[in-house]
């Protein structure tokens, strides 16, 4: 099959090769992952984005983006990231023949976007593929039906696969707890519950590696001013170490020594590809049970209340990792065997390989 994977911003300049040596969003890093492994089971595959010249990467043709129909005609599948408008033009101007796929990672309760993902995708052969079950119920009870929207969770990558037999050997004191998606999710609240945590804790650290710069030019977040107190807030907060964004191979390592990942989820989560990447590095994940946590981390999170939208009990987090930190110190036969628990579920939970077959079929179907 000849399959296009497209995101229509053309100030988002990625390839292949900067999920696996650079910074790349959740969304973006699945869609790349995907593309790879379509590539490596025989299918051609184009990557349409911002980046300003064509490259192929691991069997993948990397091309900016464009409206040139000459890039997408032959397509048995088209496969849009985030964008359900320029889903629709593609359908305007190719007809009946492609399978188009709108791959919505940013529709939530209160996103306010269902009603241009669905009066995009109104032709039979038109398709939402989301993040997980809990995405897909939640387009289901927006109108669309069942057999128009399909469920793709995405699979951990092995880069952050801790091989380690004592998954607790990196993790020696000052203990370390790691903060990694995006500042709006939750790092405001992470901060206010590492504060109360130092007080019980006092040789704790949290690392941020998070900002908005692999984020594309013009997203509102980065443009926003407002960040650079956060992440001032940040350097001038005891025992807090801010990174900001880092190539993935390092935040790979940088997790295999923290403990756990501090997430107090603000907003509905409808996948979390930090938590897989967490528990495959061997941390322990303490998140909110909002959207598709509870689902992605299979029950071996600490997962507290979802909170009303955007209000967190930073006590809660701070309790909650108190708790591991004394518990690893009083009982580090049980963290051990958690921990590699998480690990274990992660790795059974598919593959990109096995994703790569899931798509397969979903193209296949219409």
């Amino acid at each position: 099959m000849i399959i296009v994977f497209a995101n229509p911003n053309p100030q988002h300049p990625y390839t292949v090769a900067t999920a696996d040596q650079g910074a790349l969003a959740g969304s973006e890093t699945i869609q790349v992952n995907l593309a790879r492994a379509m590539a490596r089971r025989g299918h051609t595959v184009r990557l349409l984005t911002g980046h300003p010249t064509p490259v192929t990467e691991d069997e993948v043709q990397c091309y900016p983006i464009s409206t040139d129909a000459a890039l997408y005609q032959d397509a048995d599948a088209i496969v849009v990231l985030n964008y359900p408008p320029f889903a629709l033009n593609l359908r305007t101007a190719l007809g009946d023949r492609p399978r188009i796929i709108a791959q919505e990672t940013n529709v939530w309760p209160g996103a306010g976007r269902h009603a241009d993902a669905l009066a995009a995708l109104e032709h039979p052969r038109d398709t939402v593929l989301c993040l997980s079950d809990w995405h897909r119920n939640h387009f289901i009870a927006a109108g669309l039906g069942e057999e128009r929207v399909m469920a793709l969770p995405p699979a951990s990558d092995p880069l952050f696969e801790s091989p380690a037999a004592d998954l607790l050997a990196d993790k020696a004191s000052p203990v370390r707890l790691a903060y990694t998606p995006a500042p709006y999710k939750g790092l405001l609240p992470a901060l206010e519950a590492f504060a109360l945590l130092r007080q019980s804790h006092r040789t704790a650290e949290l690392h941020v590696y998070s900002d908005f710069k692999h984020y594309p030019a013009n997203n509102q977040h980065r443009q926003s001013p407002a960040w650079s107190a956060v992440y001032q807030r940040c350097q001038c907060t005891p025992g807090v170490h801010y990174h900001g964004t880092i190539p993935r191979p390092a935040l790979a390592q940088a997790l295999s020594q923290c403990l756990a990942l501090l997430y107090p989820c603000v907003m509905w989560e409808t996948a979390g590809l930090v938590v897989l990447e967490a528990q495959a590095a061997g941390c322990r994940v303490i998140t909110s049970a909002s959207g598709a946590l509870p689902e992605i981390t299979g029950g071996h999170a600490d997962l507290l209340p979802p909170p009303a939208p955007g209000q967190i009990d930073p006590a809660a987090f701070a309790g909650a990792a108190a708790a591991l930190l004394d518990q690893q110190r009083q009982d580090p036969d049980a963290v051990r065997a958690n921990l590699a628990a998480a690990r274990a579920w992660t790795q059974r939970f598919g593959d990109w390989e096995n994703r790569a077959v899931r798509l397969e079929r979903i193209i296949q179907a219409g």
